[in-house]
């Protein structure tokens, strides 16, 4: 009876070890029916290919760069501003009395927007005759310790009138040409801006010429400071030193003010505002540039 229960205990020791091993080998076996789908447990994800996007063909417009036209002439600055792309008209502050008539005459002051600036509106233009201290540098250093700082531009100088300039009424009161007080006035106070009552002695050079009226025409004009006088039929110079704007037309004068002639020639009474442009040793006279003209 011992013997049968051995026995029997180790047949079912050999069935319990053969079925353990079929389990292990089907566990280690995945197999894949027609139709379904194997599991990994390790998966991998594959990115679409994705085409980089066309490269764009719209245009993108160049800006206009202002150009540096201070201090030049006014036909010459419109030619660079067209050359830098502008075509549209450009806008002008000043040109005297009856606005810009001839380009070539006009001198560009300030200009708006600067240079190296975009156009992004018309350009303005500041045009005069000439201009006062033209080039100049007008980027300031950091002023030193114990100085007070300085904030913009400096005052301009002050117009000379015979009332606040000792010099300028010294030299309406000569008697003579090519004096000494003439020379050394020109000198000193070249570039400057004087004021006063004067009349044209001549125009064109000559006595009884046509005068300037409003148009293009050209001429010398000889001033004198005080009143135009006759005497005996004949003009009569004041004292004080021959002036001469050169070569200029009627709407060079800059005339202003309410009662404004329609033309000026020999024998009329004007208010002068005029720039020195320098003083003339060999026919004694100074050369004046008009700023402003005025009837009186």
């Amino acid at each position: 009876m011992k013997t049968l229960r051995l026995a029997a205990a180790t047949v079912m020791l050999v069935l319990v070890l053969a079925g353990c091993g079929k389990s292990e080998k089907a566990a280690s076996t995945t197999k894949t029916e027609p139709g379904s789908t194997a599991t990994s447990t390790s998966t991998s994800t594959k990115q679409p290919d994705t085409a980089p996007p066309p490269p764009s063909t719209t245009a993108v417009a160049t800006p206009i760069v202002m150009p540096d036209v201070v201090s030049k002439k006014l036909d010459v600055a419109l030619g660079d501003i067209k050359s830098a792309g502008f075509k549209d008209k450009v806008k002008y502050i000043g040109g005297g009395t009856f606005g810009v008539q001839v380009e070539s005459n006009w001198t560009v002051c300030a200009q708006s927007p600067a240079a190296g600036q975009a156009v992004t509106d018309p350009p303005q233009l500041t045009v005069e005759r000439s201009c006062r201290g033209a080039g100049a540098d007008s980027t300031t250093s950091a002023p030193a310790p114990g100085e007070p700082p300085t904030t913009g531009a400096p005052e301009p100088e002050p117009i000379l009138t015979a009332a606040n300039s000792p010099d300028f009424a010294a030299l309406l009161a000569v008697r003579d040409t090519c004096t000494d007080t003439e020379k050394s006035f020109g000198a000193k106070y070249q570039g400057r801006t004087i004021e006063f009552d004067g009349n044209i002695a001549q125009n064109a050079g000559l006595p009884n010429q046509p005068p300037l009226d409003r148009t293009d025409k050209r001429q010398d004009v000889l001033v004198i400071a005080g009143d135009y006088t006759v005497e005996n039929g004949e003009y009569k110079a004041n004292d004080g030193p021959t002036m001469k704007f050169d070569d200029v037309t009627f709407s060079e004068l800059n005339l202003t003010g309410p009662n404004i002639p329609t033309h000026v020639g020999q024998g009329d009474n004007l208010h002068f505002v005029a720039r020195i442009d320098q003083y003339n040793g060999t026919g004694c006279l100074f050369l004046l540039k008009p700023v402003s003209t005025s009837a009186r």
